[in-house]
């Protein structure tokens, strides 16, 4: 009788274990993070092909100053690994006004560096030249 009644009690634990919901086993694969929809996408694309030396670039000689000014501080302002292996200080001097504000705006959105000032949007029509 007791050996009838652990076979049963076996047979209820074994029937309920394979109806209840299978969970599934490994890593779940999540959408890629999206960048904020905030953002001022042109020119956060424009910025980056600034940052990566893919953007045509100009002669600013007379800026030249102070843009280093400026670069070097972002530059000092850059998380250690990407400061060993990018010199802003490198486009001083070759970047118009516009260039500038859309370097800017994607140091701070991507690094979250630069003055408060480069959160907001990059000025359109601006020429400098």
């Amino acid at each position: 009788m007791v050996k009838h009644f652990c076979g049963t009690l076996v047979l209820c634990w074994a029937l309920a274990g394979a109806t209840s919901p299978v969970e599934a086993s490994g890593t779940y694969r999540g959408a890629p993070p999206q960048a904020p929809s905030s953002i001022d996408r042109e020119a956060y694309e424009q910025g980056k092909l600034l940052f990566n030396g893919r953007a045509q670039l100009g002669s600013h000689e007379p800026e030249r100053q102070a843009q280093l000014d400026e670069l070097s501080a972002l530059q000092a302002e850059l998380p250690a690994a990407v400061r060993k292996s990018k010199d802003l200080t490198e486009l001083a001097g070759k970047l118009s006004p516009e260039q500038i504000e859309q370097l800017r705006y994607f140091l701070n959105v991507r690094y979250k560096v630069g003055s408060a000032t480069a959160a907001a949007t990059p000025q359109r029509g601006k020429q400098g030249s």
